[in-house]
């Protein structure tokens, strides 16, 4: 009688018990607005159904939609020691403008101290502003009369700048493009 009653207890917890897809499917992150971004935008982070929360949870950008490895490009904070950790919460950030459609995942550190992705988020989809000047560098040459003026863009039309003394920037300079693609 002893053993067929623990027997009957272990398949009680075991089908009590979640599973980690259901776990994983029942996690929500979520960002918005998550469509026609701008560079340097706010976006509002949201996220609920977390089992386990910790302090060391982080959220991470990506702009590895398929990818969920390692490829973060930025981690976020999500936790202080001094608020009580939740499965649930809100976060702004800025997002800027990194040549692509850009993803969020809900990172949790392993026992060999590497972030691995819980969940992902929506899709964050820019704005088409491929002309748009970003990445600009402006530098002095050996000449003081010479000044080198670059900039990144998704175009490849020929570059100019304006120039002048006034607000009206009465001359104008063209100058050279190069192209490249992403791996």
């Amino acid at each position: 009688f002893c053993f067929a009653f623990i027997v009957y207890l272990i398949i009680k917890i075991i089908k009590n018990q979640k599973s980690k897809e259901e776990f994983i499917n029942y996690a929500i992150l979520e960002a918005e607005p998550n469509s026609n971004i701008t560079n340097g935008q706010t976006i509002k982070l949201s996220w609920r159904g977390i089992e386990n929360p910790s302090y060391t949870d982080r959220i991470g950008l990506s702009c590895q939609l398929k990818d969920s490895s390692d490829k973060i490009i930025r981690l976020y904070k999500i936790f202080n020691k001094e608020k009580l950790v939740k499965s649930s919460g809100k976060k702004s950030v800025t997002i800027f403008y990194a040549r692509g459609d850009c993803i969020y995942r809900y990172l949790k550190l392993n026992t060999n101290k590497i972030y691995y992705p819980l969940i992902q988020s929506n899709i964050i989809k820019f704005s088409n502003r491929l002309d748009e000047a970003m990445q600009i560098h402006i530098s002095l040459t050996n000449r003081e009369d010479q000044m080198i003026i670059m900039w990144v863009s998704g175009s490849d039309a020929e570059p100019c700048v304006r120039f002048g003394t006034t607000r009206k920037f009465g001359y104008i300079q063209g100058g050279n493009t190069t192209t490249y693609q992403a791996d």
